[in-house]
């Protein structure tokens, strides 16, 4: 009999032991998924606060994320609770650094299905897929962009809305999914398999408590009796047989204990339910789940049904009371109400054990707290509404076309740009779009190179009007399907006054003829080109006769008037590679590229005559003649400087006017 309750124990024992062992993996495959799970959120919390705030901080947190994983930098003890805001000096005491070893060897080690494996292994590498992503929106920020070989070799000006766009797009989060799909995926597999290693123990531990109830009664009676006879034989110690006892009964409540021990390790929580007494029991677990003392409660199924939500009370109740009556395992999510009000998530699981009338009289079961799953789901819906909102304010266009050109996506500000709304632009291609006559380049280049590419096309809007749009598109990989983000952005406004503030910059407003500042560049560089190629260069510096008398008798708008009516004359009388420009007040200079000094006298001498023919209007109060005084210089060994030949000119024409005006004075 002896033999017989220790093998007994030995057999509980080792299931113990075997279920322990299967608890303590799972508990770090578990731990190993959710840092996966958790250095991809911070990778994108890193990166994402870094194109916003370019903090080298954020940019130094998330390289030395990514060393950790790929093991080449040691790994804090408990990484998926590392608080990254605590100083270093603090992280690395509360949490330890260990060894170098990539995320994927760890995976590899621990005894994974191959089917969670799978779902671990394709997490990981859409997680390796996104980095590729998230580097190039920081080296965005940073103005390095890649060249043809796929290296950020390439230096411009930094451009952080388009590293923002990257790591807040309609893609960037369908990418974020292929993530978090496997390991939710791989999540459930291992729950199950938990759930069938609780299962397996409870039917297993069911079994041994009855059998080593039966043979401890047994074992008892047979040593009562053989207690009995050799006391009558004195050939027995009372005191040793007690002892006997004694330590099997230790031995069964160790393996009870450590039944409660990988319960709680888990976080799950085994129930009995007597169906033919209505008694139900917990285990140490449930109790923990439902945040109540053993001592303060009895438990009935009128307590279990009075903490479940009273939202979900019906439901349950209908579930558990159909599997009862179809004889049909039963699974279910419910919420529970704790007594501060709090509200907990639960994954519940039953069967039902009939006597041979078929009759039910036992049900058995687990309940396991999924409450931080629900929040992580929780979690992902919020940041799906935030990257949706995100996306649908923003005031560029943004899109997403597949491989072949059609749209599959596009926001609310895509739809202005363009008249077309989401439904019309869904059955729509890129090239619909542009122009009629306008080449398609820019698409086929970016899914023959796989290069990011940002140019200045023509789109044309549904109700036919072309606008000049400035277009960033990017390949990137969602899942197996490629697809090209592309934002749009009208400039047609901007590049318009960017044209008229370089106008303003080179010409002077009242006239429209060059400034003073232009002069003075093409007179250099027309003086370097002269003085090389040993060719003739002229210049001339005109002068209104009388031009503040005019002021002063007609005001300053008749004034303007007659600088712009010199301007024109000029404009009609001087060659197109003449250059000419108002020089300050009522002063032209006129440059005359490849003209000798006497062709640039014969030119100047026909514009004296032309602006003294034609007299200058002023409404019914009569007519007046303009007359300019000009002198005429050309390069020589005397002038061959801008500052010289100007001089020379300057000098000429004042020789002009002290002369008597109205006449060509050369230097």
């Amino acid at each position: 009999m002896i033999g017989i309750v220790t093998v007994i124990f030995y057999k509980a024992d080792s299931l113990h032991m075997q279920m322990e062992q299967e608890i303590l993996d799972a508990k770090q495959m578990l731990e190993t998924a959710d840092e996966l799970r958790q250095s991809s959120d911070d990778l994108t919390d890193f990166a994402r606060t870094f194109v916003v705030t370019k903090d080298p901080e954020f940019k130094q947190r998330y390289f030395t994320t990514l060393a950790i994983r790929n093991g080449k930098a040691p790994r804090p003890e408990g990484y998926a609770n590392v608080y990254w805001d605590l100083s270093k000096e603090d992280r690395e005491r509360k949490h330890p650094l260990g060894e170098k070893k990539p995320l994927r060897d760890i995976i590899r080690d621990l005894p994974f299905t191959p089917e969670e494996k799978a779902r671990l292994k394709a997490a990981e590498d859409h997680s390796n897929a996104l980095v590729n992503l998230e580097i190039e929106a920081i080296n965005a920020v940073e103005g390095r962009f890649k060249d043809a070989h796929g290296q950020y070799t390439v230096l411009t000006e930094p451009d952080q809305q388009r590293a923002i766009a990257l790591l807040h797009s309609e893609a960037y989060y369908e990418a974020k999914q292929k993530i978090m799909n496997p390991i939710d995926d791989f999540m459930s597999l291992l729950n199950k398999r938990i759930e069938g290693i609780f299962y397996a123990l409870n039917s297993n531990l069911a079994f041994y408590e009855y059998l080593m109830f039966a043979v401890i009664v047994g074992f008892i009676f047979i040593n009562l009796l053989i207690y009995r006879y050799l006391v009558k034989r004195n050939m027995l110690d009372r005191q040793e047989l007690e002892y006997l006892v004694e330590q099997r009964t230790q031995n069964l409540e160790a393996s009870q204990r450590k039944l409660q021990e990988a319960q709680s390790l888990a976080h799950f929580g085994s129930w009995e339910l007597n169906l033919e007494t209505n008694a139900l029991t917990w285990s140490d677990e449930v109790y923990r789940i439902f945040e109540i003392d053993r001592e303060d409660f009895d438990v009935s199924y009128e307590l279990f049904s009075h903490f479940i939500h009273p939202d979900d009370r019906a439901l349950v109740d209908r579930i558990y009371q159909n599997s009862v009556s179809y004889r049909t395992p039963y699974r279910i999510e419910h919420r529970l109400l704790l007594r501060d009000g709090r509200v907990k998530y639960v994954l519940e699981s039953g069967e039902t054990f009939y006597d041979t009338k078929g009759t039910p009289v036992r049900s058995i079961g687990t309940i396991y707290d999924i409450t931080d799953r629900k929040r992580y789901e929780q979690t992902l819906k919020d940041r799906e509404a935030l990257l949706s909102a995100v996306v649908e304010q923003s005031m560029d266009g943004i899109s997403l076309v597949d491989r072949s050109g059609h749209f599959v996506m596009v926001n609310n500000a895509y739809t202005e740009l363009t008249g077309y709304s989401k439904s019309e632009l869904s059955r729509m291609h890129v090239y619909d779009l542009l122009p009629h006559g306008q080449q398609p380049d820019m698409f086929p280049g970016i899914i023959r190179t796989r290069q990011a590419s940002r140019r200045e096309k023509q789109l044309r809007r549904k109700d036919g009007s072309v606008f000049l749009a400035e277009i960033s598109a990017t390949p990137i990989m969602i899942g197996q399907e490629e697809r090209v983000l592309g934002i749009v952005r009208d400039v047609t406004e901007y590049r318009r006054m960017e044209r008229a503030l370089e106008y303003s910059a080179r010409h002077d407003a009242l006239t429209g003829l060059y400034n003073r500042h232009v002069l003075e560049k093409q007179l250099s560089a027309e003086l370097v080109r002269a003085e090389r190629y040993n060719h003739p260069l002229s210049l001339f510096m005109l002068d209104i006769d009388h031009f503040k008398k005019i002021n002063d008798t007609f005001g300053h708008q008749v004034g303007d008037m007659a600088l712009r009516k010199v301007a024109d004359i000029l404009k009609k009388t001087m060659r197109k590679t003449d250059i000419t420009a108002r020089y300050g007040g009522e002063e032209f200079v006129i440059i005359l590229p490849e003209s000798s000094h006497d062709e640039a006298m014969e030119l100047a001498q026909r514009l004296c005559s032309e602006i003294a023919a034609e007299p200058y209007m002023r409404g019914g109060e009569g007519e007046f003649f303009l007359t300019v005084s000009i002198g005429v210089a050309s390069l020589s060994k005397s002038t061959d400087s801008p500052g010289k030949l100007l001089e020379a000119a300057d000098t000429a024409m004042y020789a002009a006017k002290h002369s008597g005006r109205n006449r060509v004075v050369s230097a």
